[in-house]
């Protein structure tokens, strides 16, 4: 699969997240995606400008909403990121 708006390739996770949710997470979806504790929890990182995706409103559309895609590519980074500290701590354990 191949996003269409950059052309790149879709990370795994990112295909199943746009099965399971398709284009568009409401604020309640981003917060159990993300493993925050609650939909209000993750409004206080956004309103303290600590939220790691971008939160918008929809017209006509009551709530906050974001990319499923923005999501996956956060997580898909960190993540990574994440893996690879963690090889790079056990190789300098050994």
């Amino acid at each position: 699969m191949v996003d269409e708006i950059t052309h790149s390739p879709a990370s795994a996770r990112e295909q199943r997240l746009l099965q399971l949710h398709g284009e568009v997470c409401d604020v309640e979806e981003a917060a159990r995606i993300l493993k925050y504790p609650s939909a209000h929890a993750l409004r206080r990182a956004l309103s303290r400008s600590k939220a790691p995706i971008h939160l918008v409103k929809l017209p006509h559309r009551r709530g906050l909403f974001a990319s499923t895609r923005a999501i996956a590519r956060y997580l898909d980074e960190h993540l990574e990121m994440a893996d690879a500290q963690s090889a790079a701590h056990r190789r300098a354990a050994k």
